[in-house]
């Protein structure tokens, strides 16, 4: 993000604007200027979303004070996993992980050829079918996930279906057995 110098004492009321009009001049650039604060973060003036957030860039990772209902806090904080930033909410009960879940979606099985629906950050999924077991390969995007030490959630809408999983180096393979095709759903949480 851009710095730049702004002028929070102008003008004062002794000031003669034309002895302060560099600093006026200075500081409404400041304010409209391309890749400035009010650009880089936010939708600049006169784009009909003046002053909405694009995004939200926080500089370094904190340690949030204590808020008080009904206070919350947003912020950065070192991960478990790694050292790389997590969002972070805290309010007056606890620190909540925003973003735990590392990838998610659904196939049907007894296909070769499967295809993720509803899914996120999925690379590939590919899979094998040997009578009534499926054995599906599924890829996640580079760096979705810093270790082997995660938490995956299955879930099957067969009753009758078995079925179990490996994860390692960010490849999760899940291995069901049923009669008939049905739809497995995944998640992949890590904090």
């Amino acid at each position: 993000m851009s710095s730049f110098t702004f002028y929070p004492n102008i003008p004062q009321p002794g000031d003669n604007p034309s002895m302060s009009q560099g600093e006026f001049l200075q500081n409404f650039t400041a304010l409209g200027a391309t890749n400035s604060w009010t650009t880089q973060d936010h939708y600049g003036f006169g784009t009909g979303t003046d002053g909405l957030h694009k995004q939200i860039t926080f500089p370094l990772q904190t340690s949030p004070s204590s808020p008080t209902n009904p206070s919350s806090i947003l912020y950065t904080a070192p991960g478990s996993a790694s050292t790389n930033s997590q969002l972070a909410y805290k309010n007056a009960s606890a620190s909540f992980l925003v973003n735990g879940v590392r990838a998610f979606g659904a196939y049907v099985t007894l296909t070769g050829s499967p295809v993720i629906s509803n899914g996120y950050n999925i690379a590939s999924i590919s899979a094998s079918v040997v009578g009534t077991q499926t054995t599906a390969t599924i890829t996640l995007n580079s760096n979705v996930t810093t270790t082997d030490n995660v938490c995956v959630f299955l879930t099957a809408n067969s009753p009758s279906a078995t079925y179990l999983y490996t994860f390692s180096s960010g490849v999760l393979t899940i291995i069901t057995n049923a009669s008939s095709a049905f739809t497995m759903n995944f998640a992949i949480l890590q904090a």
